[in-house]
């Protein structure tokens, strides 16, 4: 968060760079009216208002700022011409940022015509060469008056020292005396041109630095190249397609000549380049993504005969079944009697009068044959490369010098694929660790960092940290014992002994060992505790009407727990408990009985919902939103939101954004073959987005016979989208297999457009207190567009996507409704909608 005042860190970075001895001078009445006109005061809304200083290098409204205003999450307001009738105030967006080079660049709304400052050189730069800085050190420190607006500062100085590496100017240092607010403000020569950005400087030492006016043009030529990947179907292989590219975060006029080339590459097949024609504001060139002449090396037939088998390669060619023109290059399978039949590629199943195909001419060897499709049964068609993407290079550049480049892939759809999935194979990502002995049981601790496994045979419990991807200590685990933990802590309970242990998780010590305080004939069955949470711990019973308990964790006491539908509801004996992200919710679930029924216990003590014949396996989600369960997704309501069934549903860690799923009962055809993936999915929606091949087999006695297994599929299967992580346990229960990926390059390789919010925005909020969050948003297309459509008031959202809210001193209602809607280039939209709890600070009451 930017301070109160933007740049006031200790100092003000500046670094400087003139041309000639001619030039130190102080500019011209005329240059110096220029300067002062095109200098603005940046003032951010963060919470408190920062400043900063700003200057036009374009006459159509970009300014040229600190780095520093990049990091403000509130809005951003310029004000030219302070003091003067022709005063304005202009709302501005962040659109480049070099924070190696500490510059930003703005862009204005509603700016035209503006008056602008022209760049210097830096050839002949000497040492105490005089030179001018404009800006507004402190702020609204210097204003007259609270509601009015502080002048325009001009301050003099010299260059003192010119830090070079090589030929190359990196800084200069000057004896200007500058201030927080300074940053960002223009160092002009005699004329009037800017030969510096103030960046810092060192408060009450004279010794100020700027970003040297090479820099400052290398900022400005250096575009950022924004690529609207096309969906490009199979079929379209080699149709023509349309490309376009964006440019953004430059000034057009320092390089209004921009050459923009498209690269397509084939490995081992072609290389092509195509110019890009300026159009619209954007670059685009249509082009094939692959020749047919040229480049097509056709396809692989396996025909079945009467009494015969052939096997060759054969040109690609175009026919039809029924209505539909489709090629060769498209078929996986053809049946070529009448009505033909065509499975293609995608999967797609065609029947219908086949025309334009009475044979075809194989190649075998040296030699060619012609089969008669009259006489074949089936035929079998592969490629001879697996043409499934294609490699593309963006390269800009001025005259003959490039100034940006821009890599990836275009991924083609419909091959051997679903449109909306993505096998991940996790091939050189993928991990695999043995663990010292087999795992009876495990839990999460330190806010989903550490994997805590029980090795019963050890009597150990290990530590893994996630990571550094090793065990950092052990723990020694009485017989007849449950454990569980939370953010800080570590918990272990000894059944017969009825002796509770709390350990730190940091140092690995034990802190305190006490008698827990229950009735004599209490048996003690399960315990549990959110995994970020500090409390409380849950206790279940084995006796079936007996109340669950919850301790506190600083003194290990009971609190007062009073539940009278607990008792109606008959929870089975040996119920299962496990606890949210944050402890707020305990989940209950009997594996053994056929009609489930289940319960949620809330933190504030009283069951909320009975769940009954919903599925089993019920584990509260990161956010005690959604409840994640062998039937489905099912919210506090329990009514079920996923309507697919026989899915096992499991949240991931530390996000309610994010869930995996696997197959909960076994496919009623091919149970190994549907049941070897993992899915991916966004809470609530039940379309998987990427599936993970291999990554785990499970088997029909790990769903169908939960009871018998120590480790169901809430900790078999572990998801970490902050870390690109997917953690899976085998059946075997010996050793963990650690799958990374990037979600982001997954994403981009669907070949089709796609538009994702995966983050997951806090929901409580303390009165008198600034929430924020920034979504973090996945499009294939670019673009974005932030709107609310339902908040509460004084709620805003930026361009970027930052959720902002003062959270007034009293509130009316407690829970407040929040509906973010996102759009996308393609004007495609997806809607985020979550509730935050607004909370007392500690030790006030309402």
């Amino acid at each position: 968060m930017v301070n109160k005042l933007l740049c006031s860190v200790s100092c003000v970075f500046f670094f400087f760079v003139a041309t000639n001895e001619g030039l130190s001078a102080p500019p011209q009445p005329a240059a110096l009216n220029n300067g002062k006109a095109a200098t603005a005061l940046v003032v951010l809304d963060d919470g408190w208002e920062g400043y900063a200083t700003a200057f036009c290098v374009d006459p159509s409204g970009l300014f040229v700022t600190t780095s520093r205003v990049a990091e403000a999450s509130g809005s951003i307001v310029l004000i030219l011409n302070i003091g003067e009738e022709t005063e304005r105030q202009l709302d501005a967006q962040v659109v480049h940022e070099d924070r190696s080079k500490l510059l930003a660049l703005l862009q204005v709304k509603g700016g035209t015509n503006l008056p602008t400052l022209s760049l210097g050189t830096d050839k002949d730069l000497t040492e105490v060469m005089d030179l001018t800085v404009l800006g507004f050190p402190l702020g609204r420190g210097l204003s007259l008056g609270i509601e009015e607006q502080p002048a325009i500062t001009v301050t003099m100085g010299k260059v003192t020292a010119l830090r070079k590496n090589g030929e190359r100017v990196e800084a200069v240092q000057l004896d200007a005396a500058l201030n927080p607010g300074s940053g960002g403000g223009p160092v002009l020569d005699a004329t009037g041109r800017v030969l510096g950005v103030v960046v810092f400087g060192t408060g009450g030492t004279g010794i100020g630095f700027a970003v040297p006016v090479n820099q400052l043009r290398d900022f400005l030529t250096q575009p950022k190249i924004q690529w609207v990947p096309p969906a490009v179907q199979f079929d379209d292989l080699h149709k023509e397609i349309t490309f376009r590219v964006r440019l953004s975060g430059y000034a057009p006029w320092i390089n209004p000549d921009l050459n923009v080339s498209l690269e397509l590459r084939f490995p081992g097949i072609s290389t092509r380049q195509f110019a890009m024609l300026a159009e619209n504001g954007e670059f685009r060139v249509d082009a094939p993504l692959l020749q047919r002449s040229k480049d097509a090396e056709g396809v692989t037939c396996s025909a079945s005969l009467s009494g015969a088998f052939v096997r060759g390669s054969t040109e690609d060619r175009k026919f039809k079944i029924g209505n539909r023109e489709l090629q060769l290059s498209t078929l996986r399978e053809l049946t070529p009697q009448s009505p033909a039949k065509a499975l293609l590629v995608d999967g797609t199943t065609l029947e219908g009068k086949l025309d334009g195909l009475e044979n075809l001419t194989l190649k075998v060897g040296e030699n060619r044959v012609t089969v008669e499709l009259s006489d074949a049964s089936r035929l079998v068609f592969n490629h001879k490369k697996n043409i499934d993407q294609v490699y593309y290079t963006v390269t800009v550049k001025q005259k003959d010098q490039e100034i940006a480049r821009q890599k990836g892939i275009i991924r083609l759809r419909d091959l051997h694929r679903p449109l909306y999935q993505l096998f991940i194979q996790s091939r050189q990502d993928k991990i695999t660790k043995k663990l010292p002995s087999t795992i009876h049981d495990l839990c999460l601790g330190a806010g989903g960092r550490l994997l805590i496994f029980h090795f019963h045979k050890l009597h150990l419990l290990g530590l893994f940290d996630r990571d550094q991807a090793k065990f950092i200590g052990y723990i020694p685990m009485p017989e007849d014992s449950v454990f569980a933990a939370g953010l800080e802590h570590l918990i272990i309970v000894e059944k017969t002994k009825k002796l509770i242990h709390r350990w730190n998780l940091k140092t690995l010590q034990r802190e305190r060992t006490a008698v827990l305080n229950l009735r004599p004939e209490s048996t003690i069955a399960w315990i549990a505790m959110g995994y970020a949470s500090k409390g409380p711990l849950c206790i279940s019973y084995t006796h079936a009407q007996a109340v669950p308990t919850l301790f506190d964790l600083k003194t290990l006491e009971p609190r007062a727990l009073h539940v009278e539908k607990f008792q109606k509801i008959g929870i089975h004996a040996e119920s299962v408990v496990r606890a949210s992200r944050d402890g707020s919710i305990f989940t209950f679930w009997a594996p053994k009985e056929a009609e489930q029924r289940s319960l949620l216990l809330g933190k504030a003590f009283a069951v909320l919902h009975e769940n009954r014949a919903r599925g089993w396996g019920l584990v509260g989600g990161p956010n005690a939103e959604y409840i994640f369960s062998s039937g489905g997704i099912i919210n506090l309501e329990m009514q079920k939101i996923t309507p697919p069934p026989n899915r096992w549903f499991v949240p991931a860690v530390g996000s309610g954004t994010l869930c995996l799923s696997v197959r909960s009962q076994p496919h009623p055809t091919n149970r190994l073959k549907d049941m070897e993936f993992v899915r991916i999915h966004v809470v609530p929606d039940p379309r998987p987005i990427l599936l993970l091949k291999h990554a785990l087999t499970p088997q029909r006695s790990e769903s169908h016979n939960a009871q018998k297994q120590s480790l169901s599929y809430d900790k078999r299967l572990l998801l970490y989208p902050d870390e690109d992580l997917i953690i899976t346990i085998p059946k075997i229960n010996d050793r963990l297999i650690l799958h990374r990926f990037d979600l982001d390059s997954e994403l981009g390789k669907l070949g089709t457009d796609y538009l994702l919010v995966v983050s997951d925005p806090p929901r409580r909020a303390r009165i008198g207190t600034i929430y924020r969050h920034t979504l973090d948003v996945r499009s294939s297309q670019g673009g974005l567009r932030f709107r609310l459509e339902a908040a509460p008031e004084g709620m805003t959202i930026s361009p970027e996507g930052t959720i902002r809210w003062s959270v007034p001193s009293y509130v009316e209602d407690e829970k407040h409704r929040v509906v973010v809607a996102v759009t996308d280039h393609a004007e495609r939209e997806a809607l985020k909608t979550f509730w935050i709890r607004v909370e007392m600070q500690k030790g006030e009451g309402r």
